[in-house]
């Protein structure tokens, strides 16, 4: 499985025999919203995509959504993504995604076979519970292969009971955290993990390697790749590299023992 990080939380997961597509996030620098950040950042995303659109999407033969956030499945992604590709969601988004035209929506309420790749949804809480019912129902994901490692995408969550149970229960290899540190509406929040909560639960599974993704993309996000970076070399240097920060465009081979950058 070969893992390639776009931009934000948009990430292209690859096997032998399926290439899928996670969160499209394809809008040009400053062609999205603003979703509560400092007004000197201007609109969001903060930073271009490492390739065009077009490019992004090449090849792709399915889209997986952990929800329909502007900053995870944006207008530029619904007007390229065709509508004939199958579209793999979380059960309240469905009827939303039929509205905009898709054909091949998938329910993610249980176990689903995409080719060679398992994927098996798990709890997420956007954020604390007093803005849970406005964020809405998200998907964590699962992700496995007969052989490879089992990959755990956490997804727009904050530290929950459940997202603790998932790795201590199913101990995957890999743990992709959402750890921007946003707010919602520049006031409350975390609504996904800070870098203390990143760091709390790369403590909890000590035989995991975690990737790092959410950050630098959008206004509402309170941690950077280097806040993160500085912040666990300086008072956790222990898990430093277990703890990798991608750059949009990097690409990481999980197949690889050990595993590695491309």
């Amino acid at each position: 499985m070969k893992f390639t990080l776009i931009r934000n939380a948009t990430v292209i997961v690859e096997t032998e025999h399926v290439r899928v597509l996670m969160d499209p996030y394809l809008a040009a620098k400053g062609k999205s919203g603003v979703y509560g950040g400092p007004v000197s950042l201007g609109r969001s995303p903060l930073v271009d995509l490492p390739w065009s659109a077009e490019d992004v999407l090449r090849g792709i033969d399915a889209v997986l959504l952990t929800h329909i956030h502007e900053d995870h499945f944006d207008k530029r992604a619904r007007e390229l993504v065709p509508r004939s590709l199958p579209v793999l969601c979380a059960p309240p988004s469905a009827a939303a995604l039929e509205a905009f035209g898709f054909e091949r929506v998938v329910e993610v309420d249980g176990p689903v076979h995409l080719a060679d790749l398992l994927i098996e949804p798990t709890s997420a809480a956007h954020g604390p519970d007093e803005v849970l019912s406005r964020m809405g129902h998200v998907n964590g994901y699962l992700l496995r292969q007969e052989a490879g490692p089992t990959v755990y995408f956490a997804s727009d969550t904050i530290l929950t009971e459940e997202v603790r149970s998932v790795v201590e229960n199913v101990r995957p290899q890999i743990i992709v955290t959402n750890s921007g540190g946003a707010f919602t509406g520049g006031t409350v929040g975390p609504i996904i993990m800070d870098a203390r909560q990143t760091v709390e639960l790369a403590y909890l599974a000590p035989w995991a390697e975690f990737i790092a993704i959410h950050l630098d993309a959008t206004d509402h996000g309170t941690v950077s790749r280097s806040s993160l970076r500085e912040y666990v070399q300086a008072e956790h240097a222990g898990i430093s590299n277990r703890l990798h920060i991608p750059h949009d465009g990097q690409t990481y081979d999980f197949s690889a023992t050990p595993w590695r950058k491309i």
